[in-house]
């Protein structure tokens, strides 16, 4: 706007008009580099002067008189067709059109197709009713994308789209070669099939180099020719990028800086010296222009000299021959000719009559009548369209291909997967445990396997629980019963808890076939190193302290160990009988799984180490594994024995695998058919963010719902008149409080038994009174979860020896409680999965979850607790969620607990919704595109949710959909995104709602570039291509 002072009356909407006004839109849209500056100074003098504005008429400028405008209003700005309604309105119009079918869509076009999904498994993984018996909107949402069928919309006509040089047609002709340019040519080195049709002959590079005299360069000092002196220098023939060739000489053969360049594309000249210079007949002479003399090069011998002169003379091309007339070369097959110059041209526009009347033959012309017509019919014959001949040219990447390539099916996604069979592992102390038996352990064993990564510091598997013992060995321990349940821990004599221990330990004893019998598993490695080790935990029944029980095996020679084999039989047999559900520490080893990043088959176990008690944690594992990778690791007892096992890469699906759920896996075989356990897969533990920043999340395809449950330490040193030592740690889970309530039979069983259970005990450290544990409990958990359900722990003191006096056959309890501690899997919506510390009471009255702690120590509310150390948290704990349908990430859990909490109707609870929207741009990467399904179709229904402030819940919503998108682009998972969009995304067609999804998003879209705020635009455009 030009600053004049007389133009303060012209209100501000004036340039907007004269901007929208079709003139100046036209005057504008000129080169505004070159009349910007023009086009200022005509609109200042057309105000200032004479109050005129330049109206362009045709293709010049005039000037109008300016004419005050009563009224201004700002532009209406013009919005889109609706295709729809025009085709609507015009029906009548459009059927008797005869060109309807470029104008209209085909009816069969698009179709809409309903794909069962592809399972895994023989079986769903997710359990029967499971979709009715889910409360929580995130779960019933999860158990949708892994119970629903897949709908794709297929575009039949899909393959004529896109560009014309992309549409199926005829293949060029044989015989017709492609158009190659002889400028492509010298770009694509790297194509040495493809030749130009152009008939020229390409030369090989030539080059040489060798030592040659030069002769003084004029150019190169101002002294007389007396005082130059002939040097001997290093010279080198090479081509430039350019094609075009220099000489380089150098002081020497060894220097990298050259002396000076001699550029031959000038040289006019090449003679071979026949005379003597100097005492120099070897020679040539290059003639350069503007020198007065040429320059001089000499060899030692002539057959130097004529080697360089041949090489030389490919190069140096003379343009003028000895008399100076200009020669053209034509290039041939055959080489270079000059090319004759013709007296009569005849030009391509001429006819073949106006040839022949012009040539010295015009009686020829009698017969151009019949020619011309068979000429040209001829010239038609086998003419192709210009445009099928020319090759197609290269698409832009950031142009929408018509060929995008098929997105992949919801499936899991394994990494690098390896087999492992735990063969055999033997001690030196070994007997006949019958007479038809073969040489076996004297007492059962119980081993487990997990993966470690020494350099992050944690455990990547669960443990594998594999079953080494033979059936003589198994019977020591087959009809020992259950530990008692708390609810009937007061009472040993009860005997339908202890039948029914027998009934859940005998339910898959001698079935070898059972998964639980498994002796081969396959473990699953992302980031393959070889800091990751494969660790071997060795248990035994407990029997007391580790060094006692470990002593005869320490100190057992090869040889003969009959009588020592016999007394720790006899031994274990009466310890199997007492205590055959507590089990002690005893070994472990391992050995590395990988040698730069691949599969190591050659390496050997470490010794098998004594555990030692002082380090029974996974961190104090660790820590060991650490100083074994460094050589650094301190002396540790040894007791002397083997594991031998064999391992291989898969690559392939196995027959007869089960999943971590103990589901078969495609393909199968029946119970009745197998000859040997199947073969488990072992769940690997996700890496956190921390741990890998550009690890890949993939899309959840099956249903998963498991805690894992680690007791770490117990310390009850503190309290008074407590004399437990032998502690033994039980878990269960339970969904009530109140007296006579049993645990759920969902804990994962260990090797050689049922597979699921009601509790699990940890291994028990032999008299002490702060014992540390490395058990992992692994829970299947329900599908419903309320404020009910928790983890019950219970704490027993173990009699180790039978207490002196005691009549045979009435033993007393083995067990006895001693205290009870508790969690809570639910906070509101959130699921407490983390670090623990809790307090341990002495007593379990009914209602004990309702008992909270006031604060500042002024005591408890509701049923009387009695703690142990004044109710300070002495029992640590750590918890793991690895579930498909329940999730960590907080603000995600707020936000579909706030969405299925809230009514639509009332306004304050839209303002509550939309806080948690927000919340969803604090959601992780890992949790977005894991649960991308889950996210997107619900942001998508608060897009059409009918509510006071519904247009900014749809708002709030498609941004946080566009950051959902947004994230999952920069982790460079764009084939989610396309998975999502082919296979799940569905509007919903049972929806009240008069709003559909497109419409609030294009009007939600409008409305943001409209008013554009802070990045949304800027990510918007970044992530267009997912609204398409």
């Amino acid at each position: 706007r030009p600053p004049t002072s007389d133009l303060a009356h012209v209100p501000d909407t004036l340039w907007e008009c004269l901007v929208t006004c079709r003139p100046v839109q036209f005057w504008l849209s000129l080169n505004i580099s070159t009349m910007a500056e023009t086009g200022k100074r005509i609109l200042a003098k057309a105000f200032s002067r004479t109050s005129m504005i330049p109206e362009i008429s045709g293709t010049s400028l005039q000037a109008t008189p300016f004419q005050p405008i009563p009224c201004l209003t700002q532009v209406r700005l013009t919005e889109p067709l609706d295709y729809e309604t025009e085709v609507i309105k015009r029906k009548d119009e459009i059927q008797g059109d005869a060109f309807r079918d470029m104008l209209e869509f085909p009816n069969d076009d698009i179709s809409v197709e309903v794909l069962p999904q592809q399972k895994r498994t023989e079986k769903s993984s997710v359990p029967i009713n499971a979709l009715s018996e889910a409360k929580s909107l995130f779960v019933k949402e999860s158990v949708k994308c892994y119970t629903s069928d897949w709908h794709t919309v297929e575009n039949k006509y899909e393959k004529y789209a896109g560009s014309f040089a992309k549409l199926q047609r005829a293949g060029l002709p044989h015989g017709l070669p492609s158009q190659v340019f002889q400028i492509d040519q010298h770009l694509d080195q790297d194509e040495p099939d493809e030749t130009p049709l152009s008939p020229v002959k390409e030369q090989p590079a030539a080059s040489k180099s060798g030592y040659l005299t030069k002769a003084p360069f004029h150019h190169e000092n101002a002294f007389p020719v007396t005082m130059k002196t002939y040097k001997k220098k290093w010279f080198v023939l090479k081509q430039l990028l350019d094609a075009k060739y220099v000489l380089e000489y150098f002081k020497d053969d060894k220097a990298a800086v050259s002396k000076g360049t001699i550029s031959l594309d000038t040289c006019t000249g090449l003679n071979k010296v026949t005379s003597t210079v100097k005492g120099r007949k070897h020679g040539l002479h290059l003639v350069m222009p503007g020198e007065k003399e040429p320059f001089g090069l000499f060899a030692e011998s002539e057959e130097e000299i004529e080697e360089w002169i041949r090489i030389l003379a490919v190069v140096v091309r003379p343009t003028k021959d000895a008399g100076g007339e200009s020669r053209k070369l034509s290039e041939s097959k055959d080489g270079l000719k000059p090319r004759r110059k013709s007296n009569t041209s005849v030009s391509r526009s001429e006819s073949l009559k106006e040839s022949l009347r012009n040539s010295m033959h015009p009686e020829l012309l009698k017969y151009a009548s019949e020619t011309d017509p068979i000429n040209a019919a001829r010239r038609k014959e086998g003419r192709l369209k210009l445009f099928e001949v020319f090759p197609d040219l290269e698409l832009s990447a950031c142009l929408p291909q018509n060929s995008k390539p098929q997105p992949p099916f919801p499936q899991d996604h394994f990494n690098k997967r390896i087999l492992v069979d735990f063969e055999d592992m033997k001690f030196r102390i070994t007997a006949f445990m019958s007479k038809n038996s073969p040489l076996s352990h004297v007492e059962p064993f119980f081993t487990s396997a997990a993966l470690y990564d020494a350099n992050k510091g944690r455990k990547i598997t669960e443990d594998f629980h594999f079953n080494l013992n033979d059936s003589a060995a198994l019977d020591m321990i087959s009809s020992v019963p259950s530990p008692l349940s708390p609810a009937s821990a007061t009472i040993p004599e009860d005997e339908a808890v202890a039948k029914a221990g027998n009934e859940s330990s005998q339910s898959s004893h001698g079935r070898q076939d059972f998964p639980t019998f498994s002796k081969r598993a396959i473990f699953s490695v992302t980031f393959p190193n070889p800091d990751i080790y494969l660790v071997i935990r060795v248990e035994k029944v407990l029997q007391g302290g580790i060094t006692t029980s470990a002593e005869p095996y320490m100190k057992a020679t090869p040889g003969d160990n009959t009588k020592t084999a016999q007394k720790i039989q006899k031994q274990a047999r009466g310890f199997c009988k007492r205590l055959g559900n507590y089990r002690m520490p005893f070994a472990w080893t391992a050995r590395p799984l990988f040698k730069d990043n691949d599969l190591d088959l050659h390496a050997q176990f470490t010794p098998i180490y004594k555990q030692e008690r002082e380090r029974m944690t996974d961190e104090d594992l660790l820590q060991m594994l650490t100083l074994l990778k460094s050589d650094r690791l301190p002396k540790l007892s040894v007791i002397p024995g083997n594991v031998r096992i064999s391992l291989r890469e898969v690559q392939t699906d196995l027959e007869d695998v089960v999943t971590p759920t103990l589901l078969p896996v495609k393909p199968s075989i029946l119970p009745s058919a197998r000859t040997a356990p199947p073969i488990r897969e072992v769940l690997e533990f996700a890496p956190l963010d921390a741990y890998h920043p550009h690890m890949e999340y993939y899309m959840h395809a099956s249903y998963s719902n498991h805690l894992f449950v680690y007791p770490v330490s117990l310390k009850l040193d503190a309290h008074k008149g407590l004399k437990a030592r032998n502690i033994a740690c039980c878990v269960q889970l339970k969904n009530s409080d109140e007296k006579g309530s049993k645990p759920l039979t969902c804990v994962y069983g260990k090797a050689a038994g049922p597979a699921f259970t009601s509790s699990s005990t940890a291994a028990v450290l032999y008299h002490s009174s702060t014992p540390t544990f490395y058990e992992e409990v692994k829970i299947n958990l329900p599908v419903h979860l309320h404020e009910k359900h928790h983890l019950l722990f219970t704490f027993y003191h173990v009699a180790v020896e039978p207490p002196k006096g005691s009549r045979h056959g009435k033993l007393p309890p083995v067990e006895s409680v001693i205290g009870y501690s508790w969690l809570r899997l639910l906070d509101a919506s959130n699921l407490l999965v983390d670090t623990n510390q809790l307090p341990v009471s002495t007593s379990l009255p009914p209602g004990y979850l309702s008992v909270l702690q006031f604060g500042l120590g002024k005591g408890f509310s509701g049923p009387r607790v009695e703690w142990i150390d004044n109710c300070r948290p002495v029992f640590k704990v750590l918890t793991r969620l690895v579930s498909t349908v329940n999730t960590q990430d907080q603000p995600l859990q707020h936000f579909f607990w706030v969405c299925d909490n809230t009514n639509p109707s009332q306004p304050a609870h839209d303002v509550e919704l939309c806080r948690a929207i927000k919340g969803i741009h604090s959601v992780t990467v890992g949790s977005v595109v894991q649960f991308l399904p889950v996210i997107m179709n619900q942001l998508l229904r608060l897009v059409v949710r009918e509510s006071p402030c519904a247009e900014e819940v749809a708002g709030h919503s498609l941004r946080a959909l566009i950051h959902c998108v947004e994230l999952v682009h920069k982790a460079h998972r764009e084939e989610v995104l396309n998975t999502y969009l082919k296979y799940v995304f569905m509007t919903d067609s049972k929806s009240t709602h008069k709003k559909t999804v497109h419409e609030e998003m294009v009007i939600v879209l409008t409305r943001m570039l409209r008013r554009p705020e802070e990045n949304v635009v800027a990510k918007l455009l970044r992530v267009s291509l997912f609204f398409q």
